[in-house]
């Protein structure tokens, strides 16, 4: 007996060991077999109505939806021992998942809380990509304090798929104060999380500074809707700034508008 669970625990392991699929391959296997079986329930608990009030078919209709039944819930379980080692699980998930088979649609209600799961951990992992623009004036640094918080950002916005990080700099920074920008080299790295995803923000000089020096601020900022305020502010001055490096690096490495190496923060 201690020989065929030792055997079968072995084997167990080796299973788990090779992950025979990707994340994503077994999740969408693991995700089908769920709802195949809740499909044999709705099949199963069809034909006991039909029998219960006696309609056409009820002599055929509880054998068949059984035998349907029957069989998409032992391949529920053979899908399961297959995917859950390269779902990453752990055995008391798979053993969970496994007992969610027998009431009916258990399965659903367990693809329904591991898919939110599931998303809420990819959302963690992923990286959105910010763009912003630094634009220098005396010292200072043009800052937009967002309608949503207190903070003040240099201005920017988020890279979308099918953008260049300088097309949508150059897009936002002429949106935004009617001059269109120099953008050039890029200057500064930053890791941040928001709202449990991480972003990388992209710090890009503009060379024409002048061209921003006589900007009509007052009137910017009246027109904008998704901004309180926007200023040429100093950075050690300036409490609310973000990120925090901006104000702890050197004058001279940040208003420089020279070719120089990447800063990571």
């Amino acid at each position: 007996m201690w020989k065929i669970v030792a055997s079968l625990r072995g084997a167990l392991t080796r299973l788990e060991a090779k992950k025979p699929f990707t994340e994503r391959e077994a999740w969408n296997v693991f995700r089908l077999a769920a709802i195949a079986e809740a499909f044999g329930w709705t099949l199963l608990i069809t034909a006991v109505v039909i029998n219960r009030y006696h309609l056409p078919g009820q002599s055929i209709a509880i054998p068949i939806a059984g035998q349907i039944h029957g069989t998409i819930f032992l391949a529920y379980f053979g899908v399961l021992i297959a995917t859950y080692s390269s779902l990453r699980w752990h055995r008391r998930t798979a053993i969970i998942a496994a007992l969610a088979g027998v009431p009916p649609y258990g399965t659903l209600v367990f693809e329904q809380f591991v898919a939110h799961a599931r998303k809420k951990k990819l959302r963690a992992l992923e990286h959105r990509v910010v763009v912003r623009a630094i634009i220098a004036k005396d010292k200072t640094l043009l800052a937009c304090q967002p309608a949503e918080n207190t903070s003040w950002v240099l201005p920017g916005a988020y890279v979308t798929r099918g953008e260049s990080p300088k097309e949508v700099l150059t897009r936002e920074v002429y949106e935004l104060t009617g001059v269109k920008p120099e953008v050039g080299e890029l200057r500064f790295v930053a890791q941040a999380t928001r709202h449990g995803r991480n972003e990388l923000e992209l710090y890009f000089n503009i060379t024409n500074n002048a061209a921003f020096a006589s900007l009509n601020l007052k009137k910017i900022i009246n027109q904008s809707e998704a901004n309180d305020d926007i200023q040429f502010v100093a950075p050690r001055e300036n409490e609310d700034l973000r990120p925090m490096f901006l104000k702890t690096i050197s004058g001279a490495q940040l208003f420089t508008t020279d070719t120089a190496p990447v800063d990571f923060y």
